[in-house]
């Protein structure tokens, strides 16, 4: 297993680089050429899909990958969702990332569907912000599972219920689950600056403790784990920029003006600083590792209102397709590295 220190320094790394006019990341480091396949992001992934497979060599066997936090989580789940299982016929009830342009539900036609209809349900699954008490995915192949629990730490308290993690209930007997996931993968930071209304930026403090509330969950789950599972801790991304394209607004109207820029700063600036420097200053247990989502969002800013990236806009703190596609090579490289080392040449 490589040292926590090292696979940190290749998620640091490898994060960095920018999106050309046909979506392909070019990372900015030569080294990190390999991580995130030209064929894999931004476009369609199907089932057996070579560039899919590519991503990650599959040398768990089970691999079990938990999700937890909030929507911006859930597009994340969908993407390792893209890689294992495909895109093109994506079970009811769970999530999407990504959509062509020329599907009715894509964003480039329905914007961001608040409406309780056909195009909401595929894009969200049946895991949403109407769930008050949390709410469980679990897919399943051969020899992978992958599973999302609903999570915030906003002024509803009931939420925290989704800490309640399948592992406590595993049956010993289960054929293709380990005792605990290889890794557990967290968001949390966008809905803790939420203050009095959707439009408002709870106060620095509040939001910092809110957040140290997470953290504190996040401790006691990796007690639980007992150092077998690593735990990565996942910072958001400023879309503000992405939200200013003229498709972006011709689809979605007022909803483009939020989050203002203090929320957006709150949120990118002192959230992502906190959960980074939780993740560094971990010592014990299994590793904690800090993913940058910050910067694959950012890299696409040269080039977001390009035809290709339409299909990938960054939306309220939610990367779509390739954004997110960027994210789920880097993590399931790292994953792999926690046995054998990234193969980043």
């Amino acid at each position: 297993m490589l040292h926590a220190a090292s696979l940190q320094s290749f998620l640091d790394t490898c994060s960095q680089g920018r999106f050309d006019n046909s979506s392909n990341w070019l990372p900015q480091h030569p080294h990190c050429r390999h991580v995130v396949p030209q064929e894999h992001t931004g476009r369609h992934i199907a089932p057996n899909d070579p560039g899919a497979a590519s991503c990650f060599p599959r040398s768990h066997k089970p691999l079990w990958l938990h999700v937890v936090g909030d929507s911006t989580m859930r597009f994340f789940y969908a993407g390792l969702l893209s890689y294992f299982n495909g895109t093109a016929r994506r079970a009811p009830g769970f999530p999407l990332h990504w959509l062509p342009s020329n599907d009715s539900c894509a964003f480039a036609k329905t914007g961001w569907p608040t409406t309780h209809n056909n195009c909401y349900r595929r894009w969200r699954g049946k895991c949403d912000e109407s769930q008050a008490n949390g709410c469980f995915l679990d897919a399943r192949g051969l020899d992978w599972r992958v599973t999302f629990s609903w999570w915030h730490t906003n002024k509803n308290a009931t939420r925290i219920q989704a800490l309640k993690l399948p592992w406590r209930n595993e049956s010993s007997g289960e054929p293709i689950s380990a005792d605990r996931p290889v890794a557990v993968l967290v968001g949390l930071g966008v809905w803790e600056a939420l203050w009095t209304t959707k439009t408002n930026t709870a106060p620095s403090k509040v939001y910092a403790e809110r957040v140290s509330s997470g953290l504190t969950a996040v401790a006691r789950m990796r007690e639980e784990l007992g150092g077998g599972s690593a735990v990565f801790l996942f910072g958001n991304g400023a879309c503000r920029f992405h939200q200013r394209l003229p498709f972006v607004r011709r689809v979605t109207g007022p909803k483009a003006d939020f989050p203002g820029a203090s929320y957006e700063a709150q949120v990118v600036g002192r959230g992502n600083a906190l959960l980074d420097a939780y993740a560094r200053n971990q010592s014990g247990g299994g590793p904690v590792l800090y993913v940058n989502r910050s910067a694959p969002i950012a890299g696409a800013a040269a080039v977001a209102g390009a035809p290709a990236m339409i299909e990938s806009p960054c939306f309220h703190s939610h990367p779509y397709g390739a954004l997110t596609d960027v994210s789920v090579c880097l993590v399931l490289r790292a994953v792999q590295g926690l046995a054998h080392g990234p193969e980043t040449r």
